[in-house]
């Protein structure tokens, strides 16, 4: 079951904790209009309410691209590991998305995403899986390979059957995760992409990233 909503995530997520295990893409800051400094202050507060909201013993996975900013670069993944592990959580496993074909470049990011699985309590890394996701079919130039979002659905699955994707753009892991049999809901601040999400489905919206 999919359950899309058109909310601000910062205020939707701290009056409903507790919702399962949580799996999402946090925003660029040119999606919204930050400049770096406040862009970085956004990142920790937007990581820490997915981490306060995820359930006991649920894990919390971040799908995470770094950006090229003025000649430097910004690591996603920096600030969300060290925000975590000040929280108490830990790194369950990192596992990296290509984003573009071995040899293939992007002029302005990397051409690979992070996979980021961060767990408490009793969540473990369980059976070995690819460190590294081929690049596979996408909803949007933008978002994360349906490869990837399985990856990331079905190790939630071993702990819950609920799942929360509180940026969830145009919705790829809430048709991946009802595809698999969750109870999942999206929610993003935009009216469009939260109607694109009701409906996604790779036969609208496949994209590669070879093409």
């Amino acid at each position: 079951m999919r359950t899309i909503i058109c909310a601000n995530s910062l205020e939707w997520l701290p009056a409903h904790r507790n919702q399962g295990a949580i799996i999402t893409s946090l925003p660029d800051a040119a999606e919204l209009k930050l400049n770096l400094q406040d862009y970085k202050a956004w990142i920790q507060r937007a990581a820490r309410e997915c981490l306060l909201s995820a359930s006991e013993n649920c894990p919390v996975i971040f799908l995470q691209s770094d950006r090229k900013c003025s000649g430097k670069w910004l690591s996603k993944v920096v600030l969300i590991c060290n925000l975590a592990e000040e929280m108490g959580w830990f790194l369950v496993w990192h596992k990296i998305e290509l984003r573009r074909g071995v040899g293939k470049c992007d002029l302005f990011r990397p051409a690979y995403r992070h996979l980021l699985c961060f767990g408490s309590g009793t969540v473990t890394s369980g059976t070995s899986t690819p460190d590294v996701i081929d690049v596979s079919h996408a909803f949007y130039e933008m978002g994360c390979g349906i490869a990837a979002a399985e990856v990331a659905v079905k190790f939630c699955l071993q702990y819950t059957n609920k799942i929360i994707d509180p940026f969830c753009g145009r919705g790829t892991i809430p048709f991946v995760a009802e595809n698999q049999g969750a109870e999942v809901i999206g929610i993003d601040i935009d009216e469009e992409c939260a109607e694109a999400s009701s409906t996604a489905s790779p036969i609208e919206r496949e994209f590669s990233f070879n093409d």
